[in-house]
C-alpha cells in the first residue's frame, strides 16, 4: 500500500470514528431527553458527548470542540449524585476540558477545570491505587503549568508537598523511568516557581536536581524534557539580570554545575 493509500485510510477511519460519534450523542439525546429518563441515561450522554469532544478536538475543530464540552458540562448535576461513577464521569469531562483550554493558552479556566477535576479524585473508586495516584500527578503537573504561566507560583509551592506525598506513594507502584520523568517535571516546576519569587539560589538547586535525575535516566525520550528544563532555567536567570549566567549554561552540553552557574557576573 502506498503511502497515499494508507493516509486516505487513516483519514477514512478517523471520519468513520466522528461519524459514529456523532450518532451516539443523536441516539443519546433522545433517550436523556424522555420525561421518564432514568439518571443513567444523562450519564451515558455525558460520557458519549466527552468522546465526541474528543473526536472533534482531534480533528482541531476547536468551535465543535467547545460547544460540546460545554453541553457536557451543562448535564453534570450539582452536586454530584452519591455514585463513584458520576465522579468518574466528571473528572474525565474536566480533564479533557482542562486539557483543551490549556491548549488554548486560556490559563485562567484551565485551572478551574484541572481544581474541578483534581476535587472529584477522592470520590473515584480505587482511590489510593496506582491507577488513581497517577491521574492525580498527571492533574497535579498539568495545573502547576498554567498556575506558572499565570504567575501563581506560591499556589505552584503549596501542590509540591501534593506530589512529592503521590510520587512516594507511587515509587513501589512504577518503572524508574516514567516515575523519573515526572519527578524531573514536578522539580522544573518548583523551580520556576521559585524563580517567580525570587529564590534563584534556591531554584538553581531543583533545576539541576531535574537534570540530574533526567541525565540519570539517561533515555532519549526524555531529550526534549531536558531542553525544556535547559531553557526555564536560562529564562529564571535572565529574568533576574544574570544574562550571562543564562548564556554560559545553555552552552555547556552537559548538566551546568550549579555552583558555577551561580558565580556567573551579571551583564
Amino acid at each position: 500500500m502506498s503511502a497515499q493509500h494508507a493516509q486516505a485510510s487513516t483519514n477514512d477511519a478517523d471520519s468513520s470514528a466522528l461519524t459514529a460519534a456523532e450518532a451516539r450523542v443523536v441516539g443519546l439525546r433522545e433517550e436523556a431527553g424522555q420525561t421518564d429518563a432514568a439518571p443513567e441515561a444523562k450519564a451515558r450522554l455525558i460520557d458519549a458527548l466527552v468522546g465526541l469532544a474528543g473526536e472533534h478536538d482531534a480533528h482541531g475543530d476547536d468551535k465543535a470542540t467547545a460547544e460540546t464540552l460545554a453541553e457536557a458540562e451543562s448535564l453534570i448535576p450539582d452536586p454530584l449524585p452519591g455514585p463513584e461513577a458520576w465522579h468518574a464521569l466528571a473528572v474525565r469531562l474536566y480533564r479533557m476540558k482542562a486539557g483543551f483550554l490549556q491548549r488554548r493558552d486560556l490559563h485562567a479556566e484551565a485551572v478551574r477545570a484541572f481544581e474541578t477535576a483534581i476535587r472529584d479524585i477522592p470520590h473515584l473508586p480505587g482511590e489510593g491505587g496506582r491507577d488513581v495516584d497517577s491521574l492525580r500527578i498527571q492533574l497535579l503537573v498539568h495545573l502547576a503549568r498554567s498556575r506558572l504561566v499565570l504567575g501563581q507560583a506560591k499556589a505552584v509551592l503549596a501542590e509540591v508537598s501534593q506530589c512529592d506525598a503521590v510520587l512516594d506513594a507511587l515509587s513501589d507502584k512504577l518503572p524508574e523511568r516514567p516515575l523519573g520523568a515526572v519527578r524531573a517535571t514536578v522539580l522544573e516546576n518548583h523551580a520556576v516557581a521559585l524563580g517567580q519569587l525570587g529564590e534563584i539560589d534556591t531554584a538553581e538547586q531543583k533545576f539541576a536536581a531535574s537534570l540530574a535525575l533526567i541525565d540519570k535516566i539517561d533515555a532519549p525520550q526524555l531529550r526534549d524534557l531536558r531542553e525544556r528544563v535547559r531553557l526555564a532555567w536560562a529564562e529564571v536567570l535572565r529574568a533576574a539580570g544574570r544574562r550571562d549566567a543564562a548564556d554560559a549554561m545553555l552552552a555547556r552540553t552537559e548538566p551546568p554545575n550549579n555552583e558555577n552557574s551561580s558565580d556567573e557576573n551579571a551583564s
